[in-house]
């Protein structure tokens, strides 16, 4: 039975996958019922959930944050102070102090760290983890996938985002530094051009005072004796002084229909 492992796909997409091929013996069929079993019994939400419980209370706890689930007091610098008695909720109007506030690591967070940093994300998903293993032990599939696919949402954000997004905002910056260098450098060229044409037309004009009967095949081949102009190409000087009757001070101008 051939196993085998390839890269698919491409950029921040590829991944490995793992195939398995025919012929299928009654050995063979045994061993990917056994693979089945082992993924289906580590493919569980409670496998899934472990992982990103240990990860995300490692950010909270890094951050010294409260654990995600408890109450405590918050200043309004973001600070706060696990000294709420049990009846707080009864009590708060007295134990509150001006300026102060009541929550939960999520709100801290995003006082301290701002909506959608690493330290929100970890908090709501922990939220959002004991949302669904409540939704599950009370039978409610409507809720459980619902609130499944909304935690999926965020582990796969939480997952762009800090696995990516450094690289793509620097991406973005750098495609606007080069989009404005190359506005800049447009507009140099622009202004560099235009002082050629000028050059150009005004010593095409000055021999056309001295000889005016002169073809413009003659005015270039005087125009590039000239070592000014000596390293302009024919063509371009072709272009710079093509249809004279509309721009020369010496050739009669096309009167206008």
């Amino acid at each position: 039975m051939p196993i085998t492992s390839q890269l698919i796909g491409n950029g921040i997409t590829e991944r490995i996958s793992t195939s398995v091929s025919a012929p299928f013996g009654e050995e063979e069929i045994a061993v990917l019922n056994c693979i089945f079993k082992d993924i289906g019994q580590k493919s569980t939400f409670e496998d899934i959930a472990a992982s990103w419980e240990v990860f995300c209370q490692d950010v909270l706890a890094q951050a010294k944050l409260p654990p995600w689930d408890k109450f405590v007091r918050i200043y309004a610098d973001g600070g706060w102070a696990d000294d709420l008695p049990e009846d707080w909720h009864q009590r708060w109007h007295e134990i509150r102090r001006p300026g102060e506030g009541a929550g939960r690591a999520i709100k801290i967070a995003e006082l301290r760290y701002g909506l959608d940093s690493q330290e929100w994300f970890a908090a709501q998903i922990l939220q959002s983890i004991e949302i669904v293993r409540k939704a599950i032990a009370r039978g409610d599939t409507a809720t459980t996938a619902l609130m499944a696919l909304e935690l999926g949402r965020d582990m796969t954000t939480a997952t762009l985002k800090f696995t990516w997004e450094p690289d793509a905002l620097l991406g973005k910056d750098t495609r606007e530094k080069r989009r404005d260098a190359q506005q800049k450098s447009a507009q140099v060229r622009g202004g560099q051009k235009q002082d050629r044409l000028n050059k150009v037309r005004k010593a095409a004009d000055e021999i056309w005072e001295r000889h005016p009967n002169w073809s413009i095949a003659q005015v270039i081949r005087s125009i590039k004796k000239q070592e000014q102009f000596n390293v302009i190409e024919l063509n371009t000087l072709r272009g710079d002084l093509s249809k004279p009757e509309e721009w020369s001070t010496v050739k009669p101008h096309k009167k206008k229909t």
